[in-house]
């Protein structure tokens, strides 16, 4: 019980205690598992990974009174499933020499929910290079990675170049985000104008310590839905795989008005769950913007209050030589312009054809300096302005 080494990272340390053991006889392979145990409880937490291998010939031929079971070899089993079923420690066996008691060791790696490795002296190099990869793999509890000893350095000058072309047509870029798909259902929508054409559609997953799996978008003139990403297609452990948490939706897989789409979370590919309710859809449109006023009486402007769809707002002279003290908005409850002014009224039509939602806030965020909104004014227009006054007597 005395001669055994604490939890440590020292490689010198842990050679020489193993350099000073000597063999006599006595094989307790029971009470090598128990005082590991005891170890690993006292010197760490049951939140991490936790594992132990027991390298023996399975000849166990000393007893233990924790286990009872009044037979060696059976209390080293019962210790490797106590272990396990106890305190979530899971126990690897190593086999070696020409008589070693396999089937002992395969019971004992088996209860404890490890695997067993046979090798020779030869080998058991291998062997436990093994043990280590399957303990590294091990420790991924979904996408939540406990490990200790372990470092990588991803250098401040790393970097992946991708140069290319992207043909971006001819309409102003319109960029929308839809509300988080909510607690109540996993599937979230979108609505797309008429009078505007698809650019790019995404979809952003809160996938968390699980993998975003799938993505469909509902057919509405088959009334399916049709997956447009299947991480399970890609055929190897989701481990393998790191987590696409945002996913195009191919054009052609959508259309003008409301658009649904489903998002699966999973750890793999046999193993669903609904998506976060966090997720949202984010999506950009051309569209060919330009706004007409009526005939009327002025053409003077205003100052305008404009708000957006992460609400914020911003304030704009237009046009940008605008003198006066007249105020406009356009916000949530708040519509304000003179209807009789071109320019106002031409401004509030450009606003709205910039309102993909139609709920009195712009998608697109702006500022002074990164627009620039012309107006073209034409005079001499002859209409109709008048005051009609009627007396009327009666007798």
């Amino acid at each position: 019980n005395s001669s055994y080494h604490a939890l440590s990272r020292n490689a010198n340390s842990l050679k020489s205690k193993v350099n000073s053991w000597t063999a006599t006889g006595n094989t307790c392979i029971c009470c090598g598992i128990n005082k590991g145990v005891d170890q690993l409880n006292s010197e760490s937490t049951p939140q991490k990974f936790r594992s132990m291998v027991v390298m023996s010939d399975g000849k166990a031929n000393v007893k233990c009174a924790r286990q009872n079971t009044g037979n060696a070899k059976q209390d080293a089993i019962k210790a490797a499933c106590d272990a396990y079923e106890d305190y979530n420690i899971t126990v690897y066996a190593v086999g070696f020499g020409s008589d070693t008691d396999i089937t002992t060791l395969q019971s004992i790696a088996s209860c404890g929910h490890g695997s067993f490795y046979f090798g020779n002296l030869e080998d058991l190099i291998e062997v436990y290079q093994q043990i280590a990869d399957e303990i590294i793999n091990a420790t991924y509890s979904e996408q939540t990675i406990f490990g200790e000893g372990i470092d990588a350095t991803l250098f401040p000058s790393s970097y992946i170049s991708i140069d290319y072309s992207k043909n971006i047509p001819y309409g102003l870029l319109i960029i929308a985000e839809t509300e988080e798909f909510g607690a109540s259902t996993p599937i979230g929508s979108f609505s797309l104008p008429s009078d505007a054409t698809p650019y790019e559609i995404r979809v952003v997953s809160y996938s968390g310590s699980k993998w975003t799996s799938k993505v469909a978008v509902y057919n509405n003139i088959t009334g399916t839905w049709e997956n447009v990403f299947d991480l399970s297609e890609y055929n190897l452990p989701f481990t393998q795989l790191g987590d696409p948490y945002v996913i195009n939706i191919p054009l052609n897989k959508v259309k003008p008005g409301n658009n649904l789409v489903n998002v699966s979370l999973g750890l793999a590919p046999n193993n669903f769950t609904a998506g976060s309710q966090y997720n949202k859809v984010i999506y950009s449109v051309l569209k060919n913007v330009s706004s007409y006023s009526p005939i009327v009486s002025s053409a003077d402007g205003c100052i305008w209050t404009i708000e957006f769809e992460d609400l914020t707002n911003t304030t704009m002279k237009i046009p940008s030589d605008y003198n006066g003290t007249d105020t406009c908005s356009y916000a949530l409850g708040k519509i304000v312009y003179n209807n009789n002014d071109a320019i106002d009224y031409a401004i509030y039509n450009l606003l709205l054809e910039l309102d993909l939602n139609s709920n009195s806030r712009v998608e697109t965020k702006f500022s002074n300096s990164d627009l620039t909104i012309d107006s073209l004014e034409v005079e001499g227009i002859p209409f109709v302005w008048e005051t009609e006054v009627q007396a009327r007597v009666w007798r």
